[in-house]
């Protein structure tokens, strides 16, 4: 008897463990927005996990929605890890927009923060610069919230009070402050900002567009410019287009930077529509002469190339072959 309540307990045990599992196994992959992710059913609802970004940036901007798969998104959700594959080699990021109807988030230079601004969750790449500067106001840099930031040092202005990020070669600020303390903590490369401290210059490029060119800086991270070379005309780059909606719905695409819209930059490179007035072929020169000319006005070089002329069309018209004027025009 006793060997067979053992056997039942076993059993109760090993169907209350499978249904525990079956219970807290993930959902499949779904996609929303771009963004890969699973749920997960907990006591207090379902919950999101494994949430990836992969989808493309408009003009290297990354849309923030409200929710995804119905659940609201939170910083305790939505974080930098979301943008693992975009490490600061690969990183097109630029900026980030999050939802109207989102009051978790907020937007600070570009930034995605925290709704009161004060914690800083995912800085952008700026690849204009290897100086990346902190917005003043932050309070928490969050872990990871540099990871795709392609930047040899970091500005942290007097305001950051925490700094829980792991992506800083370098850091600029003024003494005395929580940055140092950080840097000192983890025996990274700091830069004192103030009257006497020894100037740490950083090269990089400012990337020319269709409007300025480019520019080769050597700079301290505290402003000062040891050297600025200006870029060649040649080496100015073309258009950066963006998708703008129109008012009353609708779509084009125009240049952040001139304000040119593609048609308008396709209409530099199409040809002139051709002018039949201006054609010199003989059908042309004839038939407009005889318009504007009686019979008993044309001579007889005149009447003979009209022969001539007419000759040569009844022999195409028989033969079966269009011939076309230099205009683009079939002859007459």
């Amino acid at each position: 008897m006793k060997r067979v309540l053992s056997c039942v307990m076993i059993v109760v045990l090993l169907f209350g463990c499978a249904f525990a599992v079956q219970g807290e196994r993930p959902s499949e992959w779904q996609e929303e927005e771009g963004y890969w992710f699973r749920t997960i059913q907990t006591a207090g609802g379902p919950m999101l996990i494994d949430v990836t970004f992969r989808g493309e940036t408009e003009d290297g901007t990354v849309y923030v929605p409200k929710t995804l798969g119905g659940i609201l998104l939170t910083p305790n959700n939505f974080y930098a890890d979301v943008f693992w594959e975009y490490d600061c080699e690969l990183s097109t990021i630029r900026a980030f927009r999050v939802d109207d109807d989102n009051e978790q988030f907020t937007i600070v230079e570009n930034a995605l923060y925290t709704k009161d601004g004060e914690t800083a969750l995912v800085f952008p790449d700026d690849p204009s610069s290897v100086i990346y500067t902190v917005p003043d106001g932050t309070q928490t840099i969050a872990e990871n919230s540099l990871s795709i930031v392609c930047a040899d040092c970091i500005c942290i202005p007097d305001s950051v009070q925490t700094i829980e990020s792991n992506y800083i070669p370098a850091i600029a600020a003024n003494p005395g402050t929580a940055a140092e303390a950080y840097a000192s903590r983890n025996g990274i490369d700091f830069v004192a900002f103030g009257a006497d401290h020894a100037h740490r210059y950083y090269s990089f490029r400012v990337e020319p567009t269709c409007v300025q060119n480019g520019r080769n800086l050597v700079q301290c991270p505290c402003g000062k410019i040891y050297c600025d070379k200006t870029l060649p005309p040649d080496e100015v780059n073309g258009h950066c287009f963006s998708y703008v909606e129109e008012e009353y719905g609708g779509w084009y695409e125009q240049c952040i930077n001139c304000g040119i819209t593609w048609d308008e930059w396709e209409e530099q490179f199409e040809p002139d529509e051709p002018d039949e007035n201006d054609c010199t072929c003989i059908c042309h020169t004839v038939f407009h002469f005889a318009e504007k000319h009686d019979s008993d006005s044309l001579d007889k070089v005149t009447l003979y190339r009209v022969l001539i002329y007419y000759v040569k069309l009844f022999v195409w018209r028989i033969i079966g072959v269009n011939q076309y004027c230099q205009c683009g025009k079939r002859h007459y």
